[in-house]
């Protein structure tokens, strides 16, 4: 059986295998989330789906969320609009459970990243020197895979 998935999810997701791949020591998993497109309940199931599933030590300890962001058109305002989202994140993670803590983007890295097809975990395996990709929802087997993949 197939799931049926929403046809935008603002999301993409990175994890690694060994601590060498991510940002530090730290995180071995980035969450990155096009935040001027969360308002859309369905989009964001899959992302959430995942989120609620993941352990709270996985979450506190191996995960970074990079929340992108589009800059405001008045150059000026650029204090003003990352003290909005900074408040808007913190709300939406509050009410959402999210444990894991997240650094803001407002410029074109990271959002290059994001794109309009499915949402995807992409899991780089240093010991197997591969990149494995899982799409969201996982299935239950699939879950446990990355999980077991992320925890080792």
């Amino acid at each position: 059986m197939r799931l049926v998935r929403p046809f935008f999810v603002p999301v993409l997701i990175l994890c690694a295998a060994e601590a060498g791949w991510a940002a530090s020591p730290r995180y071995q998993c980035w969450i990155i989330i096009d935040f001027d497109a969360v308002s859309c309940s369905l989009c964001l199931e899959p992302l959430l789906d995942f989120c609620r599933a993941l352990p709270a030590a996985v979450q506190e300890g191996r995960v970074l969320g990079i929340v992108v962001y589009s800059p405001p058109a008045d150059p000026l305002n650029k204090g003003r609009k990352r003290r909005i989202m900074e408040a808007k994140w913190d709300g939406f993670q509050k009410a959402q459970g999210f444990l894991f803590p997240a650094v803001l983007d407002d410029g074109p890295i990271f959002r290059r990243w994001l794109d309009k097809g499915a949402a995807r975990v992409l899991f780089f395996d240093g010991p197997a020197k591969a990149i494995r990709e899982f799409e969201l929802p996982l299935r239950h087997d699939r879950f446990d895979e990355m999980l077991s993949l992320l925890l080792n």
